[in-house]
């Protein structure tokens, strides 16, 4: 806990300790979990809005979304149909099987 808290909320060994006897009383032996998980959310909202937090730097996925707005869609090809290549191999890999493809729903 101790090492989350200074790298993530640059609070030091002195201040985790004393945040957790209040908060939890003094300790004997380890912290269950949810004792840990209280001191964890109780560090967070003390301490976050101190903590130099870089901002998230742009994805890709978030770069691409003006060009994505750009593409007409009809100028897209569907990829080709691979299912007899798929067959081919699968026989090729289990001679003599028998492959079932499951009916097309009726609509």
């Amino acid at each position: 806990m101790v090492e989350l808290a200074n790298a993530h909320l640059d609070v030091d060994r002195d201040t985790v300790v004393r945040r957790a006897t209040e908060l939890l009383g003094p300790a004997e032996g380890p912290r269950p979990p949810a004792d840990l998980a209280r001191l964890w959310v109780a560090l967070v909202d003390e301490f976050e809005a101190q903590a130099e937090i870089p901002a998230p730097s742009p994805s890709p996925a978030t770069d691409l979304q003006g060009d994505i707005d750009d593409i007409d869609l009809t100028d897209l090809v569907n990829a080709p149909d691979r299912a007899d290549e798929v067959v081919e191999r699968l026989t090729e890999a289990f001679p003599g099987a028998e492959i079932h493809s499951p009916e097309e729903p009726e609509q």
